[in-house]
C-alpha cells in the first residue's frame, strides 16, 4: 500500500496526516516581530517534519498541533479516520477493527456508534472483567467444589440466580445458600 498524505481537519495549513498513520507539520514561514526594533519584523522558514507520537493515557497514540494562536492534542487514529473514511452517517467514535489502540492504519479503522463501539470484539468481556470477583463453589458442609470467574459465569451455567449468589457471598443475614450450595468470594 502507498502511503498518501491528507490535510488534518482543523489545521489544513499547518499539518497532514497519513493512511499509515503518521503526522507531519508542513513548511511555512514564520513572521515575528524583532526583539530590540519594533519596527522590523523576522521571517524565517520553519521546516516540516513528521511528529514524534505520545501514549494518550487511553492507549491511543496522539500528537500535539500548533497554529500561530493555538495548539491541540489530537489522537492520531482520528485524525486518520476524519481524512480518509467517509461518513455519511455523522457517526461520533472511531473503531480498532483489531482492538490494538496503537494500530492506526486507516485500513483498521471504521465509523461507529457509541454502543457499536462498546460491542465490538472483546470490549463488553474486557470492561466487566475489571469488575469481576471470582466466587467459590461450596457444599452444604463447606467443601470447595469449583472456583468460577465470576458469578455471572456460575449463574448461568448453574441456573442460578446470580444476585443470589452475590448476596450469599456478601454475607447477607436471610442468604445462607444459593442453588443449594453454600458461597464465598475467593479471595477471602
Amino acid at each position: 500500500m502507498e502511503e498518501i498524505w491528507k490535510p488534518v481537519k482543523g489545521f489544513e495549513d499547518f499539518y497532514e496526516v497519513s493512511n499509515f498513520g503518521r503526522v507531519r507539520s508542513l513548511d511555512r514561514v514564520i513572521v515575528k516581530p524583532h526583539p530590540r526594533n519594533t519596527s522590523m519584523t523576522l521571517r524565517y522558514i520553519m521546516k516540516g517534519r513528521i511528529l514524534k507520537q505520545k501514549r494518550h493515557p487511553a492507549g491511543y497514540w496522539s500528537v500535539e498541533l500548533y497554529t500561530d494562536t493555538f495548539h491541540q492534542t489530537k489522537t492520531v487514529h482520528r485524525m486518520v479516520a476524519e481524512a480518509f473514511i467517509p461518513n455519511p452517517n455523522k457517526l461520533p467514535e472511531v473503531n480498532h477493527i483489531d482492538e490494538d489502540k496503537s494500530n492506526s492504519l486507516v485500513t483498521n479503522l471504521e465509523w461507529v456508534t457509541k454502543s457499536g463501539n462498546m460491542q465490538h470484539g472483546t470490549c463488553g468481556e474486557r470492561m466487566g472483567k475489571k469488575h469481576w470477583k471470582a466466587v467459590v463453589q461450596m457444599d452444604l458442609q463447606g467443601n470447595d467444589i469449583k472456583v468460577w470467574d465470576c458469578a455471572q459465569h456460575a449463574s448461568k451455567e448453574l441456573n442460578i440466580s446470580h444476585s443470589q449468589i452475590i448476596a450469599v457471598c456478601r454475607c447477607k443475614k436471610n442468604h445462607k445458600r444459593a442453588g443449594g450450595y453454600r458461597w464465598r468470594y475467593a479471595e477471602e
